[in-house]
């Protein structure tokens, strides 16, 4: 157990959370904690509750990314999954960035590498592949392996990569002869695996720019490079052709039209330019990360922004689809991108959502059975001088506070332990425990 987390045991707040966690007395209400605190908190709550993952949702981006860097300067493992923004014109010529690194999150808590995932309320309602279509287009390959390049190929074009010359950007491949290069998003460089006949003799990481092999690699995985993935592009064609039949009522002569001109375009063997509108098409059911993190621990930071956050952005998702409705570029039947509140609500309630908020306020999202309330203080930034923390230090000690000083680096902690103990004041150095 880290000295963090043994801060907190003992103390009747934690306890109560804790004993509420354990016996599903959810959701529940803790109020009085400032964001260093929810860090310190919600870290602790993972460590004591081993084997235990955690979703954790913020009003907006920033907020989630800060939090996320303060948990693993306490605990480590924690992960950011993004927001992203829907292409529904072919002329968007959006960034898959943070696609692909959603698609990176949502494999590594697949893979067991990420218990801790953080997101805005955006991120944690817009739809995505379900899990079990996450895996069934991931591939693991190893040195030694019998596989063909048509069958590798194959699998990347299911998988969304495209073909190139050269790769020189993630959800790109090439393939030369005996040598197949491709570049997963949850890979910090592109892959290069090396055949003799059909057998595998070798992998590495190779650098873009000089082309060269960089680490020797046993093994690799192939993961899927976007979240709307159709088997190929005549599957891709066969479902706009069934569901252009069941396509009617106002709008309906412009839809038609639009999904005409994807289907010829398909029909020529090249991929829709926003292929992103018909993610309701490309599986038997949608999910959001709520469905990867299904048995994970819920925590909503400040809950009235949450809400507020969520419709705002949900009136100018509903306004773009409006717009997209009178081109018809969207109809009915491909129009759902995003969870409505009511669906949020129910997810708060089946997860057990412990609404973590820094002031008290009259009622949550959802009834909560218990409350508690922590009287729990953040200082001032400390700005290097010792006379000035001390004098910040020694009336939260008097008062019976115990107090958290975050020293940035492992060197700067001990020293600082170090010359409190000089000034009389009793200190102790914790390390990070890696998640």
């Amino acid at each position: 157990m880290s000295g963090f987390t043994k801060i907190l045991k003992g103390s009747a707040e934690f306890e109560k959370i804790s004993d509420s966690i354990e016996n599903r007395r959810l959701p529940m209400g803790v109020t009085g904690l400032s964001q260093v605190h929810k860090a310190h908190y919600i870290s602790s709550l993972i460590e004591e509750k081993k084997g235990r993952k955690a979703l954790i949702i913020c009003h907006d981006e920033g907020t989630a990314s800060k939090l996320c860097d303060d948990i693993n300067s306490i605990h480590g493992n924690a992960r950011l999954y993004p927001a992203r923004d829907f292409s529904f014109r072919g002329s968007d010529n959006k960034s898959h960035e943070f696609e692909q690194k959603r698609l990176s999150a949502l494999c590594s808590i697949l893979d067991g590498d990420s218990d801790i995932i953080l997101c805005s309320i955006e991120a944690a309602t817009q739809l995505t592949l379900p899990p079990e279509e996450l895996k069934k287009r991931s591939l693991t390959l190893s040195v030694g392996d019998e596989i063909s390049t048509h069958k590798i190929v194959k699998k990347l074009l299911a998988a969304g990569y495209s073909r190139s010359e050269l790769v020189d950007g993630v959800g790109q491949f090439s393939l030369r002869g005996g040598i197949l290069d491709f570049f997963p998003p949850d890979s910090k460089e592109p892959c290069r695996i090396e055949f003799w006949g059909d057998e595998i003799d070798s992998m590495a990481h190779f650098d873009i720019e000089s082309q060269r092999r960089t680490d020797v690699l046993d093994k690799v995985k192939l993961t899927p490079s976007t979240e709307v993935l159709f088997d190929s592009h005549e599957d891709m064609k066969e479902r706009l052709l069934t569901f252009i039949e069941t396509v009617k009522g106002k709008g309906s002569v412009k839809a038609k039209e639009k999904i005409r001109e994807d289907i010829e375009t398909l029909e020529h063997f090249t991929g829709v330019g926003a292929p992103d509108k018909y993610l309701s098409l490309a599986y038997e059911r949608t999910a959001t990360v709520f469905d990867y993190m299904e048995n994970a621990l819920l925590f909503v930071c400040e809950s009235a922004s949450v809400k507020q956050k969520f419709n705002t952005a949900s009136a100018l998702l509903s306004e773009d689809i409006r717009t997209l409705f009178e081109e018809g570029i969207l109809t009915k039947g491909i129009d759902t991108f995003a969870l409505t509140w009511t669906q949020v609500l129910k997810k708060y309630e089946q997860q057990g959502a412990v609404y973590v908020d820094s002031l008290a306020r009259g009622s949550f999202d959802t009834p909560v059975k218990e409350l508690v309330s922590i009287n729990a203080r953040q200082t001032s930034r400390w700005d290097g001088t010792l006379s000035y923390l001390i004098d910040d230090l020694k009336p939260c000690i008097q008062s019976g506070y115990t107090t958290v000083v975050m020293a940035g680096t492992e060197k700067n902690a001990k020293e600082l332990a170090f010359d409190l103990e000089t000034e009389g004041i009793r200190a102790r150095y914790f390390p990070v425990v890696p998640g």
